[in-house]
C-alpha cells in the first residue's frame, strides 16, 4: 500500500507542475493582426487624422 501512495503522489506532483508550467507562460498577442490593421490604415490615409497619430 505504501507503494500505492508514492505513485499517487508522483502523478499528483507531475500534474501540479505541468499546470505550473503552463500558467507561468508568457501571453501569446498577435502582433501581425495588430500591423496588418496599421498598415491597413496607413494606406487610406487615417495618418492625416490628428486622433489617429496619438
Amino acid at each position: 500500500m505504501n507503494q500505492f501512495n508514492i505513485s499517487i503522489l508522483a502523478v499528483f506532483m507531475l500534474i501540479a507542475f505541468m499546470f505550473a508550467g503552463c500558467g507561468s507562460s508568457p501571453d501569446v498577442v498577435n502582433k501581425e493582426a495588430s500591423t496588418s490593421a496599421i498598415r491597413d490604415a496607413q494606406e487610406v490615409g487615417a495618418t492625416e487624422i490628428p486622433s489617429a497619430t496619438r
